[in-house]
C-alpha cells in the first residue's frame, strides 16, 4: 500500500507540473503526452488501490487527451498504442465495477486498434504484447459473465500470441513469464497446461535467474504440476530474491502445505496472504481468485483470528 500511495503522490506532483506547463505552452506535444501517461499510469495505481471510480475519470481523461494528440498527428503510432493500452486498463476497472458491457467494449476497442498497429509493423513486439493482455482480459470478463466458450476462444488467441512472441523474441524473458502465467493461472482450468507452464518458466529463469517474478511463477507453475516440494522450494526462493513474501507466494504455498498434509503450516500461509491482499490489493480480481481456490480446498481461518 505504502508503495502506491508513494506513486500517486508522485504521479500527482508531475500531473501538476504539466498543468503548469501547459498552461504557457498549450501546444507542446511532449508535455501533452506526458500529460496523457501520466494519467494512464495513474489510472493503474488507482486500480491497484482499489479506487476504482477515480481510475474511471483519469483514464478517461488520458483516453481524451490521446485522442487530441492523434487528432492532431494521426502518423504517431505511439499514440494509438498507449491509447488502446489505457482503454485496456479501463476495462478491467470497468469490469471489477460490474459494468460490463462499458468494459466489454473498451476491451474490444483496444483489440481493434492493437491488431491494426501489429499487423501493420510485425517487428514490434510490444504490439502483440498489449494485445495478448488485451484477449486476456476479454477473456476473463467472459468467464466471470458465463460466456465460457467465447472465453476459451479469447484465451487460446492470447495463447498464440503469446507463444508466437516467446518463440520469435528469445532472450526476452518476460515473454517466456507471461505466456507460463497464462498456461499455470488461467480462470478456465481445461485450458491450463501444467508441464508447458513449467518448461516456460524455466526458460525464463535461464535468462533471468534472479528475477523474483519469474521464480514465483515457477512455483505456481508447479504447484499445478502437482509438483508441490518443489513449488514450495521456488515459491520461497521468490520470497528471499525480493525479501519479503506478496499474496502471490503465501496463497499458493499455502496450498501447497495444504495438499502435503501441513494444515498449521497452510494456515499461516494463508493468514499472510490474506492479510497482504487487504493492505495492498484488496479487490484485485486475480488475488480473490486464488483467495477462493484455496478456500475450495478447505484452508480458512475465523475472522477472530485475524
Amino acid at each position: 500500500l505504502a508503495e502506491n500511495v508513494e506513486a500517486k503522490n508522485i504521479l500527482d506532483d508531475a500531473l501538476n507540473e504539466f498543468t503548469a506547463l501547459l498552461a504557457h505552452h498549450p501546444n507542446v506535444s511532449d508535455y501533452r503526452w506526458g500529460q496523457a501517461a501520466s494519467k494512464a499510469v495513474l489510472t493503474q495505481v488507482l486500480r491497484d488501490l482499489g479506487d476504482n471510480e477515480h481510475a474511471v475519470t483519469v483514464a478517461n481523461e488520458a483516453i481524451a487527451e490521446y485522442s487530441a494528440l492523434l487528432k492532431d498527428d494521426p502518423d504517431v503510432p505511439g499514440h494509438k498504442h498507449d491509447r488502446a493500452v489505457c482503454r485496456s486498463n479501463l476495462g478491467q476497472v470497468l469490469h471489477k465495477l460490474d459494468r460490463n458491457a462499458e468494459a466489454e467494449h473498451g476491451l474490444r476497442e483496444a483489440i481493434r486498434e492493437l491488431r491494426e498497429l501489429a499487423e501493420a509493423s510485425a517487428h514490434v513486439p510490444q504490439y502483440r504484447d498489449g494485445l495478448a493482455w488485451s484477449w486476456t482480459r476479454l477473456g476473463e470478463l467472459f468467464w466471470a459473465t458465463d460466456r465460457f466458450q467465447q472465453a476459451r476462444e479469447a484465451f487460446q488467441r492470447a495463447r498464440e500470441l503469446r507463444n508466437d512472441l516467446a518463440e520469435r523474441f528469445t532472450q526476452q524473458a518476460g515473454y517466456k513469464h507471461q505466456l507460463a502465467w497464462l498456461l499455470a493461472t488461467c480462470p478456465d482450468p481445461d485450458f491450463r497446461d501444467a508441464r508447458e507452464a513449467v518448461r516456460r518458466a524455466n526458460q525464463a529463469i535461464e535468462i533471468a535467474p534472479r528475477n523474483e517474478t519469474y521464480r514465483n511463477c515457477l512455483g505456481v507453475a508447479l504447484y499445478r504440476a502437482e509438483q508441490w516440494k518443489a513449488s514450495i522450494q521456488a515459491l520461497e526462493e521468490a520470497m528471499e530474491l525480493r525479501t519479503a513474501g506478496t499474496s502471490l507466494d503465501w496463497f499458493f504455498l499455502a496450498m501447497a502445505h495444504w495438499k502435503l498434509g501441513d494444515t498449521d503450516l497452510a494456515l499461516e500461509e494463508y493468514r499472510k496472504a490474506k492479510q497482504w491482499m487487504e493492505q495492498h490489493k484488496p479487490d484485485d480480481p486475480e488475488l480473490l481468485r486464488f483467495r477462493d481456490e484455496a478456500m475450495l480446498l478447505g484452508i480458512t481461518m475465523d475472522e477472530t483470528a485475524r
